[in-house]
C-alpha cells in the first residue's frame, strides 16, 4: 500500500507515470503539512498502536474475541489514515489501494458470523464482522491454514498503517529539530560538519524508545540501475524500491544534504520553503499580501539586519548616531562635508570598538556627541 518505485536523476526522483519531484520537494510537503504540536496525529498512533496488538482471529480457546464492533471501527480509522496518505506525495500522484482492511475482511467473510439483508438473503459485502469461533475449531485442516495466514496479512497490514503515520511523527519529532540545527549557521555545511552534527544527534536519541523519535529509516529501500527515458532521451538513473514513505524520505534528506537541496524555515513568514544548491537564503520568495509584490525574502534580509543590530550594541548605538548625523545634515544643520568627516570617523571608532582597542564606555561617549 506504501511502496514506491522512483528514478533518480541529477537533482529529480521520477515516478514510474512520469511525475516529477525535484530533490527535497516531498520532504517539504511532509514538513509543510505537519505541525509541531499535532495532537490528531498522536491519537491516531495510539489507535494504530493499539489495532496492532489486538485485530486477530482468535486462533485457540481462551484468546479473547474482537467483537464486530472492533473491526468496524478500525476500518474507519484505516479510512482517516488512508486520506492522509492519499493526500501527500508521491501517493496523491499515484493510483493507491482503498479500504484494505475492508477488503481483507471480506475476502474472508466465512470466518465471521453470517450477515443478511433485510429481504433474508446473505450480504454481499459484510459490515459487523462478529466473531463466534476459534480457528482450532475450524472444520478442518485448509480451513485452519487459511484462518493463520488471514491473521498474518491482518499483523502485516495493521504495521502499515502504523509505520505511516509513525514516518509522519518522525517529520515532527526529528527531521524538524535537525533542519534546524543544520541551518543554524545560515549556510550550506561541509560534509565533516555534517557528519559530527548526526553523530551528536545519535548520540542524543539513541537511548529513546520509540522509533519515530530515532534518525532512521523505516521498511527497507533496494536500489538497482535502469535506462530511463526523460522526454527524449534515454538516461542511466538510479532506480529505487521503497517499502514505506519513511525510507524515500531518509534518502531524500541525505541526498539533499549531500547536494544542497534543503528545506528550511523563513525566518519571515515561518513556513517551510525548499533551499536549491546555488543560493543560500533565509526567507522564501512568497509574495507578501499588501506590499505591492514584495516578498519574504525582501523582509527577511532587513528582519536578519534589525536582529544582528539588537544583539550588538556597538552596532545598535552607530546606527542611532547616524540617523542622528543624517537629520542633522538633510535639515541642512551641518554641511555635507562635515557629515562625511564624521561618518568616516564613526567607522574608524565603530571598528576600533569592535577590536577591543577602545572601551565601550568610551565608544558610547563619541557616538553621543
Amino acid at each position: 500500500m506504501t511502496e514506491v518505485n522512483v528514478y533518480f536523476y541529477k537533482d529529480k526522483f521520477y515516478l514510474e507515470n512520469g511525475h516529477e519531484y525535484k530533490l527535497g520537494e516531498i520532504l517539504l510537503e511532509y514538513l509543510s503539512y505537519f505541525e509541531e504540536d499535532d495532537f490528531e496525529l498522536l491519537d491516531l498512533y495510539d489507535e494504530c498502536k493499539r489495532y496492532c496488538k489486538i485485530l486477530r482471529y482468535p486462533e485457540k480457546e481462551g484468546e479473547r474475541f474482537i467483537f464486530g464492533s472492533e473491526f468496524g471501527r478500525a476500518v474507519m480509522v484505516y479510512s482517516d489514515v488512508e486520506d492522509l496518505i492519499g493526500s501527500l506525495p508521491p501517493y496523491s500522484a499515484m493510483t493507491m489501494k482503498r479500504d484494505a482492511l475492508y477488503e481483507l475482511l471480506n475476502s474472508h467473510r466465512w470466518m465471521f458470523v453470517d450477515e443478511y439483508e433485510d429481504d433474508g438473503t446473505e450480504c454481499e459485502y459484510y459490515e459487523r464482522f462478529e466473531v463466534d469461533t476459534y480457528i482450532e475449531d475450524f472444520a478442518c485442516a485448509d480451513m485452519i491454514d487459511e484462518g493463520l495466514r488471514f491473521n498474518e496479512a491482518l499483523e502485516q497490514l495493521t504495521m502499515q498503517y502504523l509505520t505511516f503515520v509513525e514516518d509522519a511523527l518522525r517529520t515532527i519529532k526529528v527531521y524538524i529539530p535537525l533542519l534546524e540545527r543544520i541551518h543554524s549557521k545560515n549556510r550550506f555545511l561541509f560534509n565533516e560538519e555534517i557528519a559530527e552534527l548526526i553523530a551528536n544527534v545519535d548520540e542524543e536519541i539513541g537511548l529513546k524508545a520509540r522509533s519515530y523519535e530515532m534518525l532512521q529509516p523505516s521498511g527497507t529501500m533496494t536500489l538497482s540501475y535502469k535506462p530511463f527515458k526523460i522526454k527524449e532521451h534515454t538516461v542511466l538513473a538510479e532506480y529505487y524500491h521503497f517499502t514505506t514513505i519513511g525510507a524515500f524520505l531518509y534518502i531524500e534528506l541525505f541526498k539533499g544534504l549531500q547536494n544542497h537541496y534543503l528545506p528550511r524555515r523563513c525566518n519571515y513568514c515561518g513556513r517551510f520553503f525548499l533551499l536549491e544548491r546555488t543560493v543560500y537564503a533565509n526567507s522564501c520568495t512568497r509574495p507578501v499580501e499588501g506590499t505591492n509584490g514584495k516578498v519574504c525574502r525582501d523582509f527577511g534580509v532587513a528582519k536578519k539586519y534589525a536582529d544582528k543590530v539588537k544583539d550588538d550594541p556597538i552596532l545598535f548605538l552607530y546606527l542611532r548616531a547616524y540617523k542622528r548625523h543624517y537629520a542633522r545634515y538633510m535639515k541642512k544643520r551641518i554641511t555635507k562635508v562635515e557629515f562625511q568627516q564624521w561618518a568616516a570617523y564613526a567607522l574608524q571608532i565603530r571598528q576600533q570598538a569592535q577590536d577591543n582597542e577602545m572601551s565601550f564606555e568610551e565608544y558610547e561617549k563619541e557616538m553621543k556627541k
